[in-house]
C-alpha cells in the first residue's frame, strides 16, 4: 500500500487499528511530514478522542512533527507539557516523557523538576523515559536525576543514564565522576564502556590503568576506542599494536571492529609524532 496516496484521516485510522508495531510507526512517519497545521489539528482531535489508542497517537505524531523550524516556535512542547500535567493523562507518562525528549533544550526548572518525579516509578518503562527526556540537559537537576537513574537495577536504564552523564561534558563535579566510576564496572558493557569514555571525555587520567586491563582482556566494543583517542598514552599504543599483530596473525575478529583498531592506532599514534 502506498501510504502517500492515503488522506491524513485515512492514515490516522490505519494507525490506529494496525497491530503490527512496524506498519504502526510507518503511518507516524508519514504523517509528520505532511502539513504541519493540519496535521497538529487532527493531533489535538485525537487527544479528545475517546478511540482507543487515540491519544497515544497523537503524542506520537506530535513528538517530531513539522520542521526543527516548527518545532522551535515551542508550540509542541508547551502542549506536552500541559499534557504531563493533567492526572487524566497518567497512563501516557513514558509516551509524554518521550515526547518531551525529543523537544528538550532550554527546559524551565519547573519542567526538569516535574521530570525528575517519575525517577522512582515502578514501571521501568516510565523511568527509561525520564532518562530519555533528561539527556543533554545540562541543569543540577538534570544531572543529579540521571546520576540516580545511573544506579537502576534495569541495565538498559542505567546504560542510558550512563550515557547522558558520559555527554554532558559542560557539567562536571565530583558527584558525577563518583556516579561513573561506580559503573566502570558494571556486569553491562556497555555501559561500563559508556562511564569509561565519560571518565576519559573528563581527562581523569586515573581511567587509562581501566582502559588497559579492557584492552588486554580483548572483549571491547568500540566506544574504548573513543575513549582512548581522548586520553591514551604511548603504554596505550604499544598495547593496541600487540592487539592488532595477534589480529593479523590469523584471529577471526569482525572486520569492522578491525578496521576501528588500526583507525584509532593512527589517530593514536599522530598525538605522539
Amino acid at each position: 500500500m502506498n501510504r502517500a496516496e492515503l488522506k491524513d484521516r485515512e492514515l490516522i485510522q490505519q494507525a490506529l487499528q494496525e497491530r503490527s508495531k512496524n506498519v504502526y510507526w510507518d503511518c507516524i512517519f508519514a504523517l509528520r511530514k505532511r502539513k504541519t497545521s493540519r496535521i497538529y489539528a487532527l493531533s489535538l482531535e485525537l487527544l479528545e478522542s475517546k478511540q482507543a489508542g487515540a491519544e497515544k497517537l497523537a503524542i506520537n505524531i506530535l513528538a517530531q512533527l513539522g520542521t526543527d523550524q516548527f518545532r522551535k516556535q515551542k508550540k509542541v512542547k508547551a502542549l506536552l507539557l500541559r499534557l504531563l500535567m493533567q492526572p487524566k493523562r497518567s497512563k501516557l507518562i513514558s509516551t509524554l516523557l518521550l515526547a518531551l525528549g525529543h523537544n528538550n533544550d532550554h527546559f524551565s526548572r519547573k519542567t526538569i523538576e516535574k521530570i525528575a518525579t517519575f525517577r522512582k516509578s515502578n514501571k521501568k518503562k516510565v523511568r527509561y523515559a525520564v532518562s530519555f527526556a533528561l539527556l543533554g540537559v545540562e541543569n543540577p537537576k538534570a544531572v543529579n536525576t540521571l546520576i540516580y537513574l545511573s544506579k537502576d537495577k534495569c541495565k538498559f536504564i542505567r546504560d542510558w543514564s550512563v550515557f547522558g552523564l558520559a555527554n554532558v561534558l559542560a557539567v562536571d563535579s565530583k558527584k558525577l565522576r563518583k556516579a561513573l566510576w561506580a559503573r566502570v564496572s558494571d556486569k553491562d558493557k556497555t555501559t561500563r564502556l559508556e562511564a569509561i569514555l565519560g571518565l576519559a571525555s573528563r581527562n581523569d587520567r586515573k581511567i587509562i590503568d581501566v582502559i588497559h586491563q579492557e584492552i588486554e582482556q580483548g572483549d571491547f566494543g568500540v566506544l574504548l576506542f573513543d575513549a582512548i583517542q581522548e586520553i591514551g598514552n604511548l603504554e596505550t599504543l604499544a598495547k593496541l599494536n600487540q592487539l592488532s599483530n595477534h589480529h593479523r596473525a590469523g584471529h577471526k575478529v569482525a572486520l569492522a571492529w578491525l578496521i576501528a583498531l588500526e583507525d584509532c592506532i593512527v589517530k593514536l599514534k599522530s598525538k605522539f609524532n
